[in-house]
């Protein structure tokens, strides 16, 4: 049977590649996915206000915190919750945590 041999990257390497178009398109696409199902839990839930408010926003994380250096990028589901939100949907039958959990399904 052959050996494996261990394939090293440096950080300047791995950053490259995790800059690439195609990562931040995946990243993207998913988070993408998964707004139209958190908007449909939050209405389902009565946070119609919350529904309303969720955004898809991407970057790439400094890497100040990680020792490597390594400056990942990301793409998340956010929403700027103001107190006339909150006012909105006091009633709702779920969280704002439970309903973006329940997305990540998509």
């Amino acid at each position: 049977m052959a050996r494996q041999q261990q394939v090293r990257l440096s950080a300047q390497k791995a950053n490259e590649i995790l800059a690439s178009p195609k990562i931040r398109a995946a990243l993207e696409a998913r988070a993408e996915r998964m707004l139209p199902r958190a908007r449909s839990i939050a209405r389902g839930a009565g946070a119609d206000a919350f529904a309303d408010a969720l955004k898809v926003e991407s970057g790439t994380r400094p890497g100040t915190n990680s020792p490597t250096g390594l400056k990942r990028p990301y793409a998340r589901i956010t929403a700027d919750i103001t107190e006339e939100v909150r006012n909105e949907d006091w009633g709702a039958d779920l969280s704002r945590t439970k309903i973006l959990r329940r997305a990540t399904n998509a």
